[in-house]
């Protein structure tokens, strides 16, 4: 049985023009405060899951919502892994017996879930995130080829709480339309709320500010396309990805800039190729 704590709850309604007012906001203030490389370097996450639609019973502190999630959150700061590690609270369902899941994401990998996670075997979980040692443990694959998390977190900002839930429902309501073969949740404060809506994509573990649902629309068309760290078409929203600390991101970003894409140099051969053309029958005009 999962012992839920007593926490306030900021579950206000909000009207669609507030809605509107903070979504535009945000619009005018992406053009003027850049979020690229505003990610922490980290090589692990963890996301907590504690039930569908439960994020506006997140408290400040998600992790304090229930016992085992403050234990497990407890547990880290006393038995840190080698991993440099981020936890977060998401309202996936649980899908064990008992307890809660956690679901994980490193290496660019597909990601895992560890269902049945209680305080008694937070041992044996540390050792499969060390080690890769399943036994005793429930560990499955994701069945989803990409995983978006949106920050919902209402108690944390209020942008992120307004902004996060209505990118969210957007993106969720063209997955279960077009029957993408992707799972997205709301997840719990990851920094930044300044630039929200913030989501974050695994795989491969890509940050984006600033989202709204015009730009999510643009991340979807291109997901099929994300086969590493970076901003796709994204660079004015990209914050950062995991496993890349700001030198290799900057690195990261020289490349992209020495080398233009496919259509842009296409583009620039055809504008070559008319201007040559041009300048052959003028050329022809003149001298018959």
């Amino acid at each position: 049985k999962l012992i839920k704590r007593q926490h306030s709850n900021m579950s206000e309604q909000i009207s669609t023009q507030d809605i509107e007012d903070l979504i535009n906001s945000q619009k005018r203030w992406c053009t003027e405060k850049s979020c690229n490389d505003t990610v922490k370097f980290y090589q692990l996450h963890l996301f907590l899951c504690v039930g569908e639609n439960t994020n506006l019973q997140w408290p400040k502190a998600a992790a304090s919502m229930l016992d085992i999630t403050q234990h497990i959150k407890d547990f880290n700061k006393e038995n840190p892994l080698s991993l440099k590690t981020k936890m977060t609270i998401c309202d996936l369902p649980i899908l064990g017996y008992e307890g809660i899941d956690i679901i994980g994401f490193k290496d660019n990998s597909p990601g895992f879930r560890i269902t049945n996670v209680t305080e008694d075997n937070l041992g044996e979980v540390w050792d499969f995130l060390e080690n890769n040692n399943e036994m005793g443990l429930e560990v499955r694959a994701l069945e989803k080829q990409h995983h978006i998390f949106v920050c919902c977190h209402m108690n944390k900002d209020k942008r992120c709480g307004v902004c996060g839930t209505k990118v969210y429902e957007d993106i969720k309501a063209r997955i279960e339309a077009e029957d993408l073969d992707i799972e997205i949740a709301k997840m719990s404060h990851v920094g930044g709320h300044k630039y929200a809506a913030n989501i974050i994509v695994y795989p491969p573990g890509n940050w984006y500010g600033y989202i709204n649902p015009e730009i999510s629309d643009v991340l979807l068309d291109n997901l099929p396309e994300f086969k590493g760290p970076g901003p796709g078409p994204l660079e004015q929203y990209y914050r950062g990805s995991m496993g890349i600390n700001k030198k290799k991101s900057k690195i990261i970003k020289v490349k992209r800039n020495r080398n233009p894409n496919l259509a842009d140099i296409s583009k620039k051969l055809l504008i070559g190729l008319l201007i040559w053309l041009i300048a052959l029958s003028l050329a022809h005009i003149k001298y018959g």
